[in-house]
């Protein structure tokens, strides 16, 4: 277990009568985290650590070869030319994130996360945007716990957990290393304890499958590094609309492999969300939620 930092195994022991005894880790990298961003993404690759230890060998390796000789991989240095990629000839290029896609196939890491739409989720009504980020209703349209109506990030992150415990057996402990960033790094634990206590609230047994989040940097944490691969792929189609080149090949081959394609929160999405929160409401709540969260 090398390659996870001191910290980023959560709380022990393993079995605390609940039959916890396996684990998955989620390497997952986020962006748009800056003001009125157009996408918020937390996208990220869960493993379990045999096949992540595997994993970040064949990446070292890679990144070791003499043809190469880098570091640590960055995504949008190299997909913008910057060093140390500035000089490399457009076949070495070609090869090496052919070698890097490989791996994370070969190793069957699976992504997890979506992106959300921060227009569409601003486009919201408040009470929903609370409901969506946190909020928990009472059946007569009061809320026990306030959400944060303008946090778009709270959703991202949600659904980033909810995919991992999708992908989790139901006796398996879930983790998360995330990048290193000052500013956001207490942000995401206070969402995970309130995302835990939310779901307990509710009776949701998979509440106790939920870890902790522990922070690292690509260096030290090989699986951060094909996080933001995936994370710089999903971000640039999502902007974009379509993606050329050896970019457009990578998503593709990284996104065949599992049937998988960028997920993402969009109008329709949150239309969607919406309609089946209304069914839920009892006769009047809504016009309470309506006038109370104006």
């Amino acid at each position: 277990m090398s390659q996870f930092p001191r910290g980023g195994r959560g709380t022990y022991p393993y079995n605390d009568g609940s039959n916890l005894v396996a684990e998955l880790f989620v390497n997952a990298d986020e962006s748009g985290m800056h003001a009125k961003p157009t996408w918020v993404l937390v996208y990220g690759y869960i493993a379990g650590p045999e096949t992540w230890d595997a994993f970040g060998q064949d990446w070292n390796g890679i990144l070791a070869d003499p043809e190469y000789a880098i570091e640590v991989f960055h995504a949008i240095d190299f997909f913008q030319g910057r060093k140390p990629f500035r000089e490399w000839k457009a076949e070495k290029r070609n090869q090496f994130l052919g070698h890097l896609v490989e791996a994370i196939n070969r190793h069957k890491l699976y992504p997890v996360g979506r992106g959300i739409s921060y227009e569409a989720f601003m486009a919201q009504p408040t009470w929903f945007r609370r409901y969506l980020t946190g909020g928990r209703l009472r059946s007569e349209g009061i809320f026990v716990y306030t959400g944060a109506p303008n946090d778009a990030y709270h959703v991202a992150l949600q659904e980033l957990m909810t995919d991992a415990l999708a992908r989790a057996d139901e006796h398996a402990m879930v983790h998360f290393i995330m990048g290193q960033q000052d500013r956001v790094e207490g942000y995401a634990v206070g969402h995970l304890n309130r995302i835990r206590t939310i779901m307990e609230a509710e009776g949701d047994s998979r509440a106790r499958q939920l870890g902790s989040i522990a922070y690292s940097t690509g260096t030290i944490t090989k699986g951060l590094q094909a996080a933001a691969l995936w994370n710089y792929l999903c971000q640039s189609k999502l902007m974009r609309g379509s993606l050329t080149g050896r970019a457009e090949w990578a998503l593709k081959a990284l996104a065949e492999q599992v049937d998988h394609d960028v997920k993402l929160w969009d109008r329709g999405t949150f239309a969607t969300a919406y309609d089946e929160v209304l069914r839920r409401l009892p006769a009047g709540a809504l016009e309470r939620l309506e006038k109370e969260n104006s």
